[in-house]
């Protein structure tokens, strides 16, 4: 977990419902955690089913729900998420200072928590890694400032 980027968002989503959104359940654990406060899984846990749609998105953002999202945009969405890739990336603008790369089979930064993460892929039936284990590089956007 990123104590900058958790200082920051506390700070600036002080009357806003979800303290950001993620990919999926696995990247924002340790946040929830830390905070108690709700994170909205895009893809739900493993980052493969459409939670909300763009428009969905949209809303929240206008209603005062949402305001940050912790994204891979670069990579154009996956588990069919394009539409809100290029939703985010037209209408927020990144955040300097919060780019990592993770997976999404880990926590932003890509830490394993506890564990060393070649020992958790030489644990999985064959070995190799966790479906949607690639390497991706995330931004927090700001949808609403």
């Amino acid at each position: 977990m990123s104590q900058a980027l958790l200082d920051h968002l506390e700070q600036h989503t002080q009357d806003i419902t979800y303290l950001m959104a993620v990919p999926s359940s696995m990247q924002a654990a340790d946040y929830v955690l830390a905070t108690g406060c709700p994170v909205l899984y895009l893809g739900g846990f493993m980052g493969q089913d459409k939670v909300v749609s763009s428009d969905d998105l949209k809303r929240m953002v206008a209603d005062g729900e949402l305001r940050y999202i912790y994204w891979n945009a670069p990579g154009g969405g996956f588990g069919g998420l394009a539409d809100i890739s290029t939703w985010v990336t037209t209408q927020c603008k990144a955040v300097t200072g919060f780019d990592a790369v993770t997976r999404n089979a880990g926590a932003p930064g890509g830490i394993f928590i506890g564990v060393d993460e070649a020992s958790v892929y030489d644990r999985l039936p064959g070995g190799g890694s966790f479906p949607g284990g690639r390497d991706m590089q995330v931004s927090i956007y700001d949808c609403g400032g």
